[in-house]
């Protein structure tokens, strides 16, 4: 009787371990989920996974944001890429160290008493708008600038006949200028006159009358 009663404590103590370990593990798994920043500890209240209120849904908005910018600029880039893509991971971090600090403020504005606690979530809330519209311009820049790249890249083979064509280009001017330079125009030449062409010459002036002898007749 003994020895089964002990059974049954131990049976009880071990579930008893077992749901405190679970319980346990639960709550850290949720508090790191509430995280903002995997390295800082959120200050949120666990409840505000399921909370309905405005400063609930707005941590979880930034919760939100962050891992959206964090994703977009995750991975190794490619040689090709590497000089532009180094600024975008900077750029995700800052963003997501200020949505650390707006939950701060979202803490402690949903602390203040309920008279005055619409107005000091006001500038929280309009925070967490400004970081939701930061990270839709990192992602659309970020897909812009991977466009670029893409319209950059091309096939081997279409440099290989891009450096051909430049080549054959560049031997036909070559041969154009080798032609240029081996025409010679030919020189007119004058030849000296012949025996027959002097005596010609002096015949044709023999035979035409001096201009003193001829007589005009008149009546």
């Amino acid at each position: 009787m003994e020895l089964l009663l002990q059974v049954l404590l131990f049976g009880v103590l071990g579930v008893v371990a077992v749901s405190v370990v679970t319980m346990v593990a639960l709550w850290r798994t949720l508090r790191r989920r509430l995280r903002i920043d995997s390295r800082v500890r959120s200050v949120a209240p666990t409840h505000w996974h399921l909370g309905q209120h405005k400063a609930a849904r707005a941590q979880r908005r930034l919760r939100m944001a962050s891992q959206s910018a964090l994703q977009v600029t995750s991975g190794k880039p490619s040689k090709l890429d590497r000089k532009g893509t180094s600024e975008f991971p900077a750029l995700a971090q800052s963003i997501v160290d200020q949505a650390v600090v707006i939950e701060r403020d979202l803490v402690q504005a949903s602390k203040m008493p309920r008279p005055n606690r619409a107005a000091a979530l006001a500038v929280p809330l309009n925070e967490v708008n400004r970081i939701e519209a930061t990270v839709a311009e990192l992602v659309s820049t970020r897909a812009d600038w991977y466009r670029a790249i893409d319209q950059r890249r091309h096939d081997p083979l279409d440099e290989v006949h891009d450096r051909l064509t430049n080549l054959r280009l560049a031997s036909e001017g070559v041969r154009s200028v080798d032609a240029t330079r081996t025409f010679q125009p030919a020189t007119p030449t004058v030849s000296a006159p012949t025996k027959s062409t002097a005596a010609l010459r002096s015949y044709s002036h023999l035979s035409q009358p001096p201009v003193d002898n001829i007589v005009i007749e008149t009546e």
